[in-house]
Protein backbone atom coordinates (compact mmCIF):
# COMPACT_ATOMS: atom_id res chain seq x y z
CA UNK A 1 0.00 0.00 0.00
CA UNK A 2 1.34 3.42 -0.88
CA UNK A 3 1.70 6.30 1.57
CA UNK A 4 -1.02 8.14 -0.37
CA UNK A 5 -3.48 5.26 0.06
CA UNK A 6 -2.76 5.04 3.80
CA UNK A 7 -3.27 8.76 4.18
CA UNK A 8 -6.57 8.55 2.31
CA UNK A 9 -7.71 5.64 4.45
CA UNK A 10 -6.80 7.47 7.63
CA UNK A 11 -8.73 10.55 6.48
CA UNK A 12 -11.80 8.44 5.75
CA UNK A 13 -11.59 6.77 9.18
CA UNK A 14 -11.24 10.08 11.02
CA UNK A 15 -14.07 11.72 9.08
CA UNK A 16 -16.27 8.67 9.59
CA UNK A 17 -15.64 8.59 13.33
CA UNK A 18 -16.50 12.30 13.57
CA UNK A 19 -19.71 11.83 11.57
CA UNK A 20 -20.75 8.85 13.70
CA UNK A 21 -20.00 10.63 16.99
CA UNK A 22 -22.05 13.66 15.87
CA UNK A 23 -25.18 11.51 15.83
CA UNK A 24 -24.75 9.89 19.26
CA UNK A 25 -25.70 10.83 22.79
CA UNK A 26 -23.05 11.46 25.44
CA UNK A 27 -24.04 8.14 27.04
CA UNK A 28 -23.43 6.14 23.84
CA UNK A 29 -20.16 4.39 23.14
CA UNK A 30 -18.30 4.55 19.83
CA UNK A 31 -15.26 2.30 19.45
CA UNK A 32 -13.11 1.18 16.55
CA UNK A 33 -13.11 -2.60 16.39
CA UNK A 34 -10.19 -2.79 14.00
CA UNK A 35 -9.67 -2.20 10.34
CA UNK A 36 -12.61 -0.21 9.12
CA UNK A 37 -15.18 -1.50 11.60
CA UNK A 38 -16.74 0.47 14.43
CA UNK A 39 -18.95 -0.60 17.32
CA UNK A 40 -21.72 1.64 18.60
CA UNK A 41 -23.31 0.75 21.93
CA UNK A 42 -26.61 2.50 22.68
CA UNK A 43 -27.52 1.82 26.33
CA UNK A 44 -31.22 2.08 27.18
CA UNK A 45 -32.25 2.46 23.53
CA UNK A 46 -35.29 0.60 22.27
CA UNK A 47 -35.04 -1.42 19.06
CA UNK A 48 -36.94 1.33 17.29
CA UNK A 49 -34.63 4.03 18.69
CA UNK A 50 -31.55 2.03 17.66
CA UNK A 51 -32.85 1.53 14.12
CA UNK A 52 -33.49 5.29 13.80
CA UNK A 53 -29.97 6.06 15.07
CA UNK A 54 -28.51 3.56 12.60
CA UNK A 55 -30.32 5.28 9.72
CA UNK A 56 -28.99 8.66 10.89
CA UNK A 57 -25.48 7.20 11.06
CA UNK A 58 -25.75 6.03 7.45
CA UNK A 59 -26.96 9.45 6.32
CA UNK A 60 -24.24 11.30 8.26
CA UNK A 61 -21.43 9.20 6.80
CA UNK A 62 -22.82 9.51 3.29
CA UNK A 63 -22.63 13.31 3.67
CA UNK A 64 -18.85 13.22 4.19
CA UNK A 65 -17.07 15.13 1.46
CA UNK A 66 -13.42 14.29 0.94
CA UNK A 67 -11.22 14.65 -2.08
CA UNK A 68 -7.63 14.03 -2.89
CA UNK A 69 -5.74 15.28 -5.93
CA UNK A 70 -9.03 16.50 -7.40
CA UNK A 71 -10.69 13.10 -7.02
CA UNK A 72 -13.81 12.76 -4.83
CA UNK A 73 -13.65 10.00 -2.25
CA UNK A 74 -17.13 8.52 -1.73
CA UNK A 75 -17.78 7.32 1.82
CA UNK A 76 -20.61 5.04 2.87
CA UNK A 77 -21.29 2.71 5.76
CA UNK A 78 -23.02 -0.64 6.17
CA UNK A 79 -24.54 -1.32 9.58
CA UNK A 80 -25.45 -4.57 11.28
CA UNK A 81 -27.79 -3.93 14.20
CA UNK A 82 -28.30 -6.41 17.01
CA UNK A 83 -30.79 -5.48 19.72
CA UNK A 84 -30.08 -6.94 23.11
CA UNK A 85 -32.73 -7.61 25.69
CA UNK A 86 -31.78 -7.71 29.32
CA UNK A 87 -32.61 -11.40 29.41
CA UNK A 88 -29.38 -12.91 28.28
CA UNK A 89 -26.57 -13.48 25.92
CA UNK A 90 -22.97 -12.43 26.19
CA UNK A 91 -21.00 -9.69 24.49
CA UNK A 92 -19.65 -12.36 22.13
CA UNK A 93 -23.22 -13.42 21.25
CA UNK A 94 -24.28 -9.82 20.60
CA UNK A 95 -21.19 -8.97 18.56
CA UNK A 96 -21.59 -12.15 16.54
CA UNK A 97 -25.21 -11.33 15.74
CA UNK A 98 -24.31 -7.76 14.76
CA UNK A 99 -21.39 -8.99 12.64
CA UNK A 100 -23.61 -11.42 10.73
CA UNK A 101 -26.11 -8.60 10.12
CA UNK A 102 -23.25 -6.35 8.95
CA UNK A 103 -22.18 -8.87 6.32
CA UNK A 104 -25.83 -9.24 5.24
CA UNK A 105 -25.89 -5.45 4.75
CA UNK A 106 -22.71 -5.57 2.67
CA UNK A 107 -24.07 -8.42 0.53
CA UNK A 108 -27.34 -6.54 0.01
CA UNK A 109 -25.57 -3.64 -1.64
CA UNK A 110 -23.81 -1.71 1.11
CA UNK A 111 -24.74 1.68 2.57
CA UNK A 112 -27.65 0.21 4.46
CA UNK A 113 -28.82 -1.02 7.84
CA UNK A 114 -29.71 -4.66 8.49
CA UNK A 115 -31.39 -5.49 11.79
CA UNK A 116 -30.85 -9.01 13.04
CA UNK A 117 -33.75 -10.96 14.41
CA UNK A 118 -31.53 -13.53 16.08
CA UNK A 119 -32.08 -14.32 19.72
CA UNK A 120 -28.95 -14.04 21.81
CA UNK A 121 -30.21 -15.83 24.90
Amino acid sequence: MTALAMRRGDRVLVASAQALRSQLRDSDLLARMGGEEFLVYLPDATASDAAAVAQRLCAAVEQIRLSEQGEDIPVTVSIGLACVNSGGGTWADWLGAADRALYDAKRAGRNRVVVTHERTA
